[in-house]
């Protein structure tokens, strides 16, 4: 972890608008702590209904006691307390930590995929041009016509822009009422949400994109955050018709050429139809990602046939704990 780790205990654990999150730690006398593990509180909609969310967070176990039965017993613990507590608990494991969930009784989802754009070409092109001046008219002569038939594709001009903004406002709020219905598992993405998630996190910044329709109204945004030097993370995206997210990039990715930055990364797993239209702005798949994995709490308000279609869900980046 970059940066002080207490930050993010204020942040996550005691900071959530919808209440703390709890720490389970597991004591190896006399070693004292060997492992730990967290989990969060969030809003997630399924099928039309607001329900309890559990997000899993932190499972770390000391060097010398990885074992399967250290994890085995926080992971157990942490489990029964999400069914109690939680309509439905979700997590993002890597590899090391994917089979310890699945044996407690959490079912594979899928795993978020990797989509790229490369923004300035030039560096690329110059592994096949000489000399480097040539490769930089190659380049540049490379992302105007991307640009302009990303805008050919897109809505037109006259109709939106684009706005940077260093907040969130109600028009978020206005969109996610009007968007969200199209998918039938989803997390919140409200004004208050947003603004903790992204706005308050520790650490990187994040500035909005958001897509303005003439009236003043929100058709789109995209969260971007430089993780890496040149690399724009868009940590979410959110648009009320598959259109208005196409425009969205299609003026979003010339504005990071201005601000610096030569290539946009995104991570997502959920429907065709939204990975269509990533690829369709430009975006291209390069390879799977972190699992994730999701359970039903013992409320049954949640049907566990109605959450391992990852056709009917959106996830990105700002549904992990990071």
């Amino acid at each position: 972890m970059s940066g002080d780790p207490r930050h993010k205990f204020d942040w996550f654990y005691l900071g959530n608008p919808l209440g703390e999150a709890q720490a389970f730690l597991l004591d190896a006398p006399p070693a004292g702590t060997v492992g730990c593990c967290g989990i969060g509180r969030r809003t997630l909609h399924i099928d039309g209904r607001a329900v309890r969310g559990g997000l899993l967070a932190d499972f770390a176990v000391a060097r010398d006691h990885r074992t399967l039965l250290p994890a085995l017993m926080l992971q157990r613990a942490l489990s029964e307390y999400a069914r109690r507590e939680f309509d439905v608990t979700y997590a993002f494991p890597n590899e090391s930590a994917v089979g310890v969930l699945t044996r407690v009784g959490f079912s594979h989802l899928g795993r978020m995929g990797r989509y790229v754009r490369v923004l300035r070409s030039a560096p690329f092109v110059s592994r096949y041009i000489r000399p480097r001046a040539l490769a930089a008219v190659a380049g540049r002569a490379v992302d105007t016509f991307l640009t302009i038939d990303a805008h050919r594709r897109s809505l037109r001009s006259r109709d939106v822009h684009l706005e940077w903004l260093d907040d969130v406002d109600d028009r978020f709020d206005d969109l996610w009422r009007r968007a969200h219905a199209q998918y039938a598992c989803i997390g919140d993405r409200s004004q208050e949400f947003l603004r903790w998630r992204l706005m308050t996190r520790p650490g990187l910044g994040c500035a909005i994109a958001a897509l303005v329709e003439r009236g003043g109204s929100l058709a789109a945004y995209a969260a971007v955050i430089e993780k890496q030097p040149g690399v724009a993370l868009i940590a979410d995206f959110f648009a009320e018709r598959s259109i208005h997210l196409q425009g969205l990039f299609a003026r979003l990715f010339p504005a990071l050429r201005r601000r610096g930055f030569n290539t946009a990364v995104t991570f997502f797993l959920g429907s065709d139809a939204v990975a269509d239209t990533l690829r369709s702005s430009g975006f291209v798949f390069r390879h799977s990602t972190k699992f994730v994995v999701i359970a039903p709490g013992q409320s049954a308000v949640v049907q566990p046939g109605a959450l391992t279609d990852d056709q009917r869900w959106f996830v990105t980046e700002a549904d992990r704990d990071n």
